[in-house]
């Protein structure tokens, strides 16, 4: 059985909370935090415990390099990934560009403070390639207007669900055939 759903019977109030719903979700979506969180953590040697909800240590796993290191590895993922990356509009190379110039300056920067960031040769490799298939992946998303053309159009379902359940026009029934 098809839902026939009358639009125009839903309180108000819930326009509200859905819209804020949706914003929030739109803010969480722009904001890389958990990503970068997730890259600090893991350069810290930490894994998410579920239980506690929180990143803790592990037994097995010691930090790649020190707190200097990962401010400065940080501070170039953060160039990189965020929301005016996300909501741009790049080509396929520009991407190859962009994450090709951060492998060279993360192999730059790492080579030559091995000393001094407190790394051990065989976690270079493995840092590089965290922090280069994160800023890769973080760029695809601004892959021909990818993420702003997204949101684009779940606005403008927002807004057509919006005036077609406030009855300012007949509304739609999607699974209507």
């Amino acid at each position: 059985m098809v839902d026939q759903t009358d639009f125009s019977r839903i309180p108000s109030e819930l326009y509200v909370t859905s819209r804020q719903q949706d914003a929030g979700l739109t803010r969480w979506q722009l904001t890389p935090e958990d990503i970068i969180e997730e890259l600090e953590n893991d350069l810290r040697g930490k894994v998410w415990n579920s239980k506690e909800e929180k990143f803790t240590g592990s037994i097995e796993a010691e930090p790649l390099l020190n707190e200097k290191g990962i401010r400065s590895i940080i501070s170039i993922v953060r160039s990189k990934i965020n929301k005016i990356t996300f909501l741009s509009n790049l080509d396929q190379q520009d991407i190859i560009s962009i994450t090709r110039d951060v492998n060279l300056t993360m192999i730059s920067l790492l080579f030559s403070n091995v000393s001094h960031f407190e790394i051990k040769k065989e976690n270079l490799e493995i840092i590089t390639d965290q922090v280069v298939h994160l800023v890769y992946m973080g760029l695809m998303r601004a892959l021909n207007e990818g993420e702003r053309r997204f949101l684009g159009k779940a606005e403008k379902r927002m807004e057509v669900f919006k005036n077609d359940s406030m009855g300012q026009s007949q509304g739609i029934n999607i699974l209507r055939r």
